[in-house]
């Protein structure tokens, strides 16, 4: 008897009455398009045309470069799970595609984005705290006589905090060696990030970590070997927005549906802090994506997927201020597939994910029709 593979975006569709079909491939040329390929005709729809319309700026600016051959940005409220906006855009031949299921139809490998879960599931478990120490073993750590993990910049001992600011493989991956593959494959079950992403093209899904030889698991703590939607990153990370409750996203209201209890509260306010010291600190992979008047969380990841082509993104959201009662607004995700040397996901996706943010925080005033 054959598998039944259900793909992530056909559940999401699921979830939605008279929602376009992913696949199809209607020219959409405004935001108002946009909306409406991703909700149809669903009355109770809850992507926002105003965030959609910053989305859908900010995608022509990446895809006007010339060697970015696609980009996807997706936003969700994290309280609900609610999408409040997502495209996409693809180099096809001589013309660029508007696609704004994108970051549902093709999985990726996040790269060190990754580590945050990690991270976070040591700190749940009490494995560690932001003040452990842990060797970078000089910047290559030797497993066995095949395995070697390696960062780009050698260090010597850091803390944990650290470990997440300098994007450490070696940090990471020791971290992970004292938790076990258990609470890291619970913790990516509960974060549906098991699932099959597509139907077509390649499947997504990341290893069953719990049944993986040491070496294996350790990669895959630290970003490697793993293939996940981007809408089922920026889902993931609702829980490190919403005291540790994972929302699956929904396009409806009436799609929306319980949260998941990923990891404690204090650990996501803990994860908050660690998440935005690597924009905070000027020596953070995060740090292009601060702002000058509200503080960000995220982290960056930088994955090669050919020879000369790279998958640079970054996941991440601003911290809730005491007027909206510190609740986080929205998490923003921003991928980007680019030829061009030398940029990662601190230098491509953090900045452009710093635009949006900047964006829908301030939104531009109203304007009022002027009397004739």
């Amino acid at each position: 008897m054959p598998t039944l593979r259900v793909s992530f975006a056909s559940v999401l569709l699921s979830l939605c009455v008279g929602c376009a079909s992913q696949t199809s491939q209607a020219r959409v040329t405004t935001p108002e398009g946009a909306r409406e390929a991703l909700c149809g005709t669903a009355t109770d729809c809850t992507v926002d045309l105003a965030a959609q319309r910053v989305v859908e700026a900010e995608l022509d600016r990446l895809s006007a470069e010339p060697k970015n051959r696609r980009a996807v940005i997706v936003v969700i409220e994290p309280l609900t799970g609610a999408l409040i906006a997502m495209g996409g855009r693809e180099a096809r031949a001589e013309t660029t595609i508007n696609e704004p299921w994108l970051a549902a139809l093709r999985a990726v490998d996040p790269g060190s984005v990754m580590k945050s879960f990690t991270i976070a599931s040591a700190l749940d478990h009490g494995v560690v705290d932001e003040t452990t120490k842990v060797s970078g073993e000089g910047g290559k750590w030797r497993l066995d006589e095949k395995e070697v993990i390696t960062d780009r910049v050698p260090r010597g001992e850091m803390s944990v905090e650290d470990v997440m600011v300098f994007s450490s493989n070696i940090g990471t991956a020791k971290i992970a060696q004292q938790l076990g593959g258990e609470p890291l494959a619970e913790l990516y079950a509960t974060l549906q990030l098991r699932e099959s992403v597509t139907q077509k093209m390649r499947a997504g899904n990341v290893p069953k970590v719990d049944l993986l030889t040491e070496p294996a698991m350790l990669r895959v703590a630290f970003g490697a070997d793993v293939e996940i939607s981007p809408l089922q990153l920026a889902a993931a990370y609702t829980a490190f927005a919403d005291e540790g409750r994972y929302h699956p996203v929904a396009v409806t209201k009436a799609g929306q549906k319980t949260p998941r209890q990923a990891f404690t509260a204090m650990t996501a306010t803990r994860m908050q802090r660690l998440l935005a010291q690597t924009i905070a600190r000027d020596d953070g992979t995060g740090a292009p994506a601060r702002l000058p008047l509200h503080a960000v969380a995220g982290k960056t990841g930088t994955w090669q997927v050919e020879e000369g082509v790279s998958w640079a993104n970054f996941a991440g959201f601003p911290l809730g201020e005491a007027a909206t009662g510190n609740k986080v607004p929205f998490v923003v995700y921003v991928g980007v597939e680019t030829t061009a040397t030398g940029y990662s996901g601190g230098t491509l996706a953090a900045p452009s994910a710093a635009r949006v943010i900047s964006a829908l925080l301030n939104p531009p005033p109203a304007t009022t029709p002027t009397a004739r």
